[in-house]
C-alpha cells in the first residue's frame, strides 16, 4: 500500500482552500490539521477539509507531525513557519511570494538546505500560455 502523506495547512485564508482541494484530490494525502488565529475560520476550514484546528501552528506541527506543511499565511509571514517546519523535518509548500525581501528568501532557503527538507514555492501562473509566450520572447532577445 502506498504511503499516506499527512499534510498540515498553516494559515487558512482564502488560498488555503485551493491547497486543501488539491490535497483532497490526491489519493495518497490527507489534511491532518489547520492553523489560524481566528478560531471560527479555523474550525470551519477543518470541518470542511478534515484534520484538527489549532490556533498555534507550532502546536499543530508538534501534535500532528505532518510530512508536509502548506504555508498559506500572508506575504511576509512565511519565514517563521518555514523555520519551525525545518526544525521538525517537515517539508514545506509555500504560497507566493516566498517572502517579501531577498534576505528573508535566502534565509528560508538556508534553513531548508540546512535541515534537509524540501522547500517548494507555488507560482501556478508560470503555466499560463501568455506568460510562457512573453518569457520565450524575452529569452530570445525580442525585447530591446
Amino acid at each position: 500500500m502506498a504511503k499516506q502523506y499527512k499534510m498540515a495547512v498553516i494559515g487558512v485564508g482564502a488560498i488555503a482552500n485551493l491547497h486543501a482541494q488539491a490535497i483532497a484530490d490526491l489519493d495518497n494525502a490527507v489534511v491532518v490539521g489547520g492553523s489560524c488565529r481566528g478560531e471560527q475560520k479555523g474550525r470551519k476550514f477543518c470541518e470542511q477539509w478534515g484534520g484538527n484546528y489549532y490556533a498555534d501552528y507550532v502546536e499543530m506541527l508538534d501534535k500532528e507531525k505532518p510530512d508536509v506543511a502548506a504555508i498559506c499565511t500572508p506575504s511576509g509571514l512565511h519565514l517563521e513557519p518555514t523555520r519551525a517546519c525545518a526544525e521538525r523535518g517537515i517539508h514545506v509548500i509555500c504560497e507566493k511570494p516566498l517572502e517579501i525581501t531577498t534576505a528573508r528568501v535566502d534565509e528560508m532557503i538556508a534553513v531548508a538546505d540546512g535541515s534537509g527538507i524540501t522547500l517548494g514555492g507555488i507560482f501556478p501562473q508560470r503555466y499560463l500560455k501568455v506568460l510562457r509566450t512573453v518569457h520565450e520572447a524575452a529569452s530570445a532577445g525580442r525585447f530591446g
